[in-house]
């Protein structure tokens, strides 16, 4: 089940975020955004009570950027992710944005393959955005 983030569950995102990243946001950076509700778009996938995966999208007039999303190791490569970025995308059809933007670790495959497949395109690159790594910018029309 997906559903809006809430406050009680930025303990289970922030556990994720640190299995996930090398540089993880601290809490008060999921507080901030949860606090932010008009502004920010924030979704947990649950399983039973437990979150497994997350979603952070910033919504800047007709665009969403999306910020953060991951999902517990031990349940990546099971669509949840992609049952994210979906029930995003239909929320912002309803909501009538116009785009969504990303940036991806040019290393990481997995992302970039899902990316790819939802429709995705690369349109540019900045150098060394995660330290040594470079970043894909990635955009996608929904209109």
């Amino acid at each position: 089940m997906i559903r809006r983030l809430s406050k009680e569950d930025i303990d289970q995102v922030s556990r994720i975020e640190k299995e996930n990243f090398n540089s993880p946001w601290t809490r008060d950076q999921f507080l901030k955004c949860h606090n932010q509700s008009l502004i920010f778009s924030n979704y947990v996938y649950c399983k039973s009570s437990n979150i497994i995966g997350y979603l952070v999208a910033e919504n800047i007039i007709d665009e969403v950027h999306i910020h953060k999303i991951a999902v517990e190791k031990k349940y990546q490569n099971n669509k949840v992710g992609l049952k994210l970025i979906e029930c995003m995308l239909y929320d912002s059809k309803v909501n009538s944005k116009l785009k969504i933007c990303l940036e991806v670790d040019a290393s990481n495959s997995p992302a970039l393959n899902l990316y790819n497949k939802l429709g995705f395109l690369a349109v540019g690159k900045r150098k060394k955005y995660y330290g040594s790594r470079d970043a894909i910018l990635m955009d996608m029309d929904i209109n």
